[in-house]
């Protein structure tokens, strides 16, 4: 990003000043957004997830949904087990969905952490745009400062120099003159 130099005019100065403002609340928005986006996702993956557990349980309690009553009828001991075996599957089925999303989530927890470490790096370097330029702008101005100073003091250094100069004129034409006078005078 070009520096303020010193031939813009305050209105162009004051313009780019207050683009990089812009654009660091427009970046500290975008954080918000996403941030915004990303809490929304993490309640919709857990609404799923509570859905998923839920239709599982009701599928196990449910029974199997093809059951003919031509098929013999289970003894207590067969459906405990057969009860068993499907609470044991819903299990596994509710552990592994969970170990997806978690995963999914750290992935995205990762990449969202990435994402901010970006925007906190272009964040950091336009501060310290904004630092320099203000700091090259007091430069500028203690320098233009200590020219006139500078400038001020020789014109004063040559006023001094000339006034003495004709002093000394004055004084030497005046030297003359007496010596004119009193030479015709005798």
């Amino acid at each position: 990003m070009p520096g303020i130099t010193d031939y813009q005019s305050k209105p162009e100065q004051y313009h780019l000043l207050t683009e990089r403002l812009n654009q660091i609340q427009l970046i500290k928005l975008m954080a918000l957004q996403k941030a915004q986006q990303f809490q929304q996702k993490q309640e919709k993956t857990r609404l799923n997830k509570k859905a998923l557990d839920t239709q599982v349980v009701n599928k196990v309690s449910m029974g199997s949904p093809d059951y003919q009553p031509d098929k013999p009828r289970l003894t207590r001991c067969e459906t405990a087990t057969r009860m068993a075996e499907s609470r044991e599957r819903a299990k596994k089925v509710s552990q592994e969905n969970l170990s997806v999303a978690t995963q999914r989530n750290k992935e995205e927890m990762q990449i969202r952490q990435l994402q901010l470490e970006k925007e906190r790096e272009i964040l950091q370097r336009t501060k310290t745009e904004l630092i320099q330029d203000k700091a090259n702008h007091f430069e500028r101005k203690r320098n233009i400062r200590k020219s006139l100073e500078d400038e001020w003091s020789r014109s004063v250094e040559l006023k001094h120099q000339r006034e003495e100069e004709e002093r000394l004129f004055l004084s030497e034409k005046w030297t003359w003159l007496k010596f004119i006078v009193r030479f015709h005078g005798e």
